[in-house]
């Protein structure tokens, strides 16, 4: 093991089976997190960049068993944050320094892509970078939100095993996907949504492959 963590910090390179036999064995963790460590010094210093998060829904269409904002979840409070007061949030976040806004939501169907490319135009008068976290979204409507000037947008792989997929109608449903254990305890609604994967390592590294 400690010959591929070696490999892997002056070559930046590793076979697929090598990657499987680090990811599959806790037995170096140790040195790997300490590789690790040094590694992130050496090309990104000390330094600790600061992102706001701003979660202006919890409303969504969709019906993802493994998620606290599943649509029929009838325990969950449900908010939505209007243009102006997101805007105003955001505006907030940037007087106090931070230079990325994260808007994060449920898949809701209010926000037109119309309305969040006018909140992203606003947002980026302050020249902050924007990510955009709001779930699946076609093609088109991606463009349009890059042309109103989001920098990122965060998709979630849930699972390529399509074994565990085929096991979850719900998922099959929903054309949702999931990966790992079930929810921790209170902590339905937050995103603590994968648990740990070695036993579908191998499968996981083919399905990439593809």
């Amino acid at each position: 093991m400690k010959s591929i963590i070696e490999q892997a910090k002056y070559s930046h390179s590793l076979e697929k089976n090598d990657i499987i036999h680090l990811l599959a064995n806790s037995g170096s963790d140790e040195l790997l997190f300490k590789t690790a460590n040094q590694l992130r010094e050496e090309y990104l210093g000390k330094e600790v960049h600061l992102r706001a998060l701003i979660e202006f829904s919890n409303v969504c269409k969709r019906n993802c068993f493994y998620c606290g904002l599943r649509s029929e979840n009838k325990k969950a409070e449900r908010y939505r944050l209007s243009p102006e007061q997101i805007i105003a949030t955001a505006n907030l976040a940037i007087s106090k320094g931070y230079k990325t806004v994260v808007l994060q939501s449920g898949e809701d169907a209010y926000y037109t892509v119309k309305i969040l490319a006018e909140i992203i135009k606003e947002v980026k008068k302050n020249d902050v970078a924007v990510t955009l976290s709001i779930g699946e979204m076609s093609y088109d409507d991606y463009a349009v939100l890059k042309l109103a000037g989001a920098d990122r947008f965060l998709l979630r792989i849930e699972t390529t095993d399509k074994d565990l997929y085929k096991k979850r109608k719900d998922l099959v449903v929903t054309g949702r996907t999931l990966l790992g254990a079930g929810l921790i305890k209170k902590q339905e609604m937050y995103n603590h949504y994968f648990g740990q994967i070695n036993s579908k390592i191998s499968s996981f590294m083919h399905e990439l492959d593809k």
